[in-house]
């Protein structure tokens, strides 16, 4: 099973089909562990509180909470920096491993194989080259802004 398929069941809940408040659109981007959804398509989202310490394994990032380990899809315009590794909020704070964040969206609750997370190729490669380090994968509204804490 890869962890692109959880992403199905994240986006499939309400409508049985995608959830386009969260899809946020296919140009999701890779910018190093960093994955992000596509530019935000309105204001609405899930109600659910994303949140935890950010986590680097090998070239995944996770946030870990009392939930357990989530991958994790930011929102469209965050990034990575290297050196410190760290993630850049899309309002300019930067949040390094072992920094906690917070912010409005929802979290996957199972994966199957074969289907796409819509947010394009890269995220899903990224996403399934990642597979077995987290039971679920946390999904920050797109457009939404997180915050450092």
């Amino acid at each position: 099973m890869t962890r692109a398929a959880s992403f199905v069941v994240l986006l499939a809940v309400a409508a049985c089909g995608p959830d386009k408040d969260l899809e946020g659109g296919a140009d999701g981007s890779v910018d190093g562990p960093v994955l992000t959804s596509g530019p935000a398509d309105g204001d609405e989202g899930h109600d659910a509180l994303v949140f935890g310490t950010v986590a680097l394994d090998g070239d995944c990032l996770l946030l870990e909470n009392e939930g357990g380990r989530h991958l994790v899809i930011w929102p469209h315009g965050t990034g990575w920096q290297a050196d410190p590794p760290a993630v850049v909020l899309s309002g300019g704070d930067i949040v390094e491993i072992g920094g906690s964040v917070t912010g409005g969206g929802g979290y996957s609750t199972g994966v199957a194989d074969g289907f796409p997370s819509g947010f394009g190729d890269a995220v899903d490669d990224a996403l399934s080259a990642c597979e077995g380090l987290a039971g679920e994968v946390a999904v920050f509204n797109p457009g939404s802004t997180v915050e450092a804490r």
